[in-house]
């Protein structure tokens, strides 16, 4: 089972999730416990299969650490919410029991900044 917390000690994650927002990015910096990446990568997979069908979902995309037992996911929601409810489904809450004891996530909902001439939102 994976440890939760918060990235910014100032705004929980929870706290998060309660905001009225237009799209937002989840991050979700995952730490795997040495020799169960793959037990961790199969327990994604079923969590990322849930939530991508979930009313909201507009995309997810996994990434690992080189040569490093880190992986994060980063996910576009068209809102917060959309985002809480296919966390509280009882069918993700039991596939995310199964990470590997000793997996430790930190997860945030930012939004894409404007930074003229170099970005849009």
């Amino acid at each position: 089972m994976a440890t939760f917390y918060d990235l910014d000690s100032e705004k929980s994650f929870k706290e998060q999730l309660e905001e009225e927002t237009g799209t937002v990015i989840l991050t979700n910096t995952f730490t795997i416990p040495k020799g169960h990446m793959e037990h961790a990568l199969a327990t994604w997979k079923k969590t990322a299969d849930i939530l991508r069908f979930c009313p909201g979902h507009i995309s997810t995309q996994l990434h690992r650490g080189v040569d490093s037992n880190m992986l994060i996911n980063v996910a576009v929601w068209d809102c917060a919410h959309h985002l809480r409810d296919g966390l509280n489904r009882e069918d993700f809450k039991a596939v995310l029991a199964s990470f590997p004891p000793g997996t430790e996530c930190r997860a945030h909902l930012f939004r894409r900044m404007a930074i003229e001439g170099v970005c849009v939102a």
